[in-house]
Parts: C-alpha cells; structure tokens; sequence
C-alpha cells in the first residue's frame, strides 16, 4: 500500500475541512485537467485509507461518545473532535464511491456515517433521548470486531478501467441535469439529500485530486463545489430541524430551492467542467 507523509495527509485534511464553507464569490474556471489514471485513482484511495488510519484513533471516538451519551450533550471542543473523525470517515466513503471498482462502500461504513450525522443532528437539535439511543448504537458500531473487519474490507481496493470510471461520473452528471430540469426546481428532503451526495462526492474527488497535483484550477472547482455544498447543507439543516419540530415531512414536504442555490446548479452543469478519459494517442 502507498504511503504518504505527515504533510501529504495534512494538506488533504486541510482540503476536505472546507467541504461546505460557503463563499458567495467562487466561480468556475475554464478548461482542467481532470483526467485520473488508475494509479491516480489508487493513490487517492489509499491516501483517504492512511488518512482515516492516522486521524481517528477509534478507541478514543469511541469513549468520546460514551461521554456524549452520558452527557446528553457535548461541548465545544467535543463537537469539534466528533466532526473531524466524521470527516475522515466520510472522505473515506466518497473515495470508495469514486475510485474503487465497485463504485460503492460497505455497508457498515455507510451505517457509521449516517448514525453519526443524525447523532450530530440530535446534539444541535438537544435531543437528549436519541442522542442517547443513536449514540449507543454508534458506540456498539464502533466496536473492536467490527472495526477490525471494516478495516480488512477497506484494505481490498480494486482498481478499475478508466471506461467504467468515466461513465460512473458522467451518468452522475446526467441525473444532475435531469433534475434541473424540473420547474420550479424543487424535492423532498430526501431528493435534495441525493441530490447533495453527488456535489459532496464530486468535492471529494477534486480535494483527492488537488491533494495529489495541486493546481489553481482543481482548487477553484473545488471551491465552488464546496460553497454550493454548504448551502445545499443549510437548507438539508433546515429540514432536519423543522422535521424534528413537526413543521414539515421530511420525506413529504416539497421545498424549493432558492434561487442562489438552483443558479449554481445550473452554472456548474452548463458549464465546460467535463469528466473525460484524455483523448487517445494517435501516432
């Protein structure tokens, strides 16, 4: 398995934290070179693997949320300890989305992932009953046995053809564009929740990418990728809470988007940034 440096790690840590910090001013550059080998591939797979490995010490997050369970709370420097492991779980979901030939995640890494988002979700929201329900279930997740067989699954990458690679992300493309045709452009809770995985897995790629050759073109993608993330986040928090509130049907309620978020949905899908295989050599 490749290795990567202390400071190699750092910089993909640095590139994943702004995920969904919002900044109006991003904009889409013109032409980059989003071509991606399957060696690319690889080290972007086994970097987000090193990552997790080194960022989360999993006995620690695992008393951390114990702590959170008896607390029926968790402070400021909890909170932020929380969502850093989070982050690196979640980079590790994307990278397995992306860059395994399997274009999918195991399942007990998905099931971490979604109890730890609506655990977060409890503690904004000072649900005490579930943060101590959802909590003890991630804390039994969490557990030696299943962590080490996760670890083993995570460690099986398998490489595979640039054909099915490109047509993975050039299919997610296509489902963007068929949403946008709606009018007005507006879903469920849980279509704008899908709708959000694509942009987040898209962030991921390009933070991969920009982590292994940085380039002011992927950083600008990724940029705009992320404060279009952000925004699609607020409106998903809204959702949450107002659901929680009883206001609204998550599953039900039809919301539209605003009108800053739809326009950049539509700039990004108009626009020139394609995921292609770079053209054949010809002699």
């Amino acid at each position: 398995m490749q290795k990567f440096s202390p400071a190699e790690l750092a910089v993909l840590f640095a590139n994943i934290e702004v995920d969904d910090e919002i900044d109006l001013a991003a904009s889409l550059p013109g032409r980059v070179d989003f071509a991606c080998s399957v060696g690319t591939r690889r080290a972007c797979y086994y970097m987000a693997l090193q990552l997790l490995n080194t960022y989360v010490d999993i006995p620690a997050f695992r008393r951390l949320v114990a702590t959170i369970i008896a607390q029926r709370a968790a402070d400021a420097d909890q909170i932020a300890a929380y969502r850093k492991a989070r982050t690196c779980f979640k980079h590790m979901r994307f990278c397995c989305a992306n860059f395994d030939a399997r274009h999918r995640y195991p399942q007990h890494l998905n099931a971490i992932i979604v109890t730890q988002g609506r655990l977060q979700d409890a503690i904004i929201n000072r649900q005490k009953a579930r943060i101590v329900l959802l909590g003890s279930q991630l804390w039994l997740m969490l557990s030696p046995v299943s962590c080490y067989f996760l670890r083993q699954r995570l460690a099986a990458y398998r490489p595979g053809s640039d054909k099915r690679y490109y047509r993975r992300l050039n299919r997610e493309n296509g489902r963007l564009a068929q949403f946008l045709t709606r009018e007005p452009l507006a879903g469920t809770g849980e279509e704008l929740h899908s709708l959000r995985k694509i942009i987040s897995r898209r962030v991921a790629l390009n933070d991969a990418l920009r982590s292994l050759r940085p380039s002011a073109g992927l950083d600008a993608v990724s940029l705009y990728l992320a404060s279009l993330n952000g925004m699609l986040g607020d409106v998903h928090d809204d959702l949450i809470k107002w659901d929680a509130a009883g206001t609204i049907d998550y599953k039900r309620h039809v919301f539209t988007l605003p009108p800053a978020i739809a326009d950049r949905l539509k700039i990004f899908s108009n626009s020139q940034i394609r995921y292609s295989p770079p053209p054949a050599k010809t002699d």
